[in-house]
């Protein structure tokens, strides 16, 4: 078992070290935009950063956190995030058409997301939905999963 568990942990790494180009871009859009680094090298640090990015700079931190949630074995909090994300922005965009039809239309009329059937009063009232939750339990993954390797890292060392 230690055996297949070393190959594993190597094949992590690499996955992690591929993440390399995400921070480099994150920080080069960071830098432009006058933000702080929360693409940092070691995990625990990015996790503890407090700065959110702009939107100008979310899609790199996005593709950063995608890569570190599947070297990490935390590819389904990735998902439930992205699909939240995803959500949220067909939310927006039936928000924004509720908005412009408001004239021709004062009705409360049902939309359905995903299955789930959103009155565009509701819509309207809480248009700043967010997917703070679900990208939380990914950094928690991604922060366990980050401790446990070095832990087994150090180990292997002694």
């Amino acid at each position: 078992f230690e055996v297949f568990e070393e190959f594993c942990d190597k094949q992590r790494i690499e996955r992690l070290r591929g993440c390399i180009d995400h921070e480099r871009a994150l920080s080069n859009c960071q830098s432009r935009n006058n933000q702080s680094d929360d693409g940092s090298k070691n995990i625990s640090e990015a996790l503890s950063a407090s700065s959110s990015p702009s939107p100008l700079c979310q899609l790199e931190m996005d593709k950063l956190w995608h890569c570190r949630a599947l070297a990490l074995k935390c590819g389904n909090d990735w998902i439930s995030y992205s699909r939240c994300f995803s959500d949220k922005i067909e939310m927006n965009a039936m928000i924004e058409n509720t908005t412009s039809n408001s004239n021709r239309s004062n009705d409360n009329q049902e939309q359905s997301i995903n299955g789930t059937t959103v009155h565009t009063s509701d819509m309207t009232n809480n248009n700043t939905a967010s997917c703070d939750a679900e990208q939380t339990v990914m950094k928690m993954c991604i922060a366990k999963n980050a401790a446990a390797l070095e832990e087994r890292l150090e180990k292997r060392k002694r």
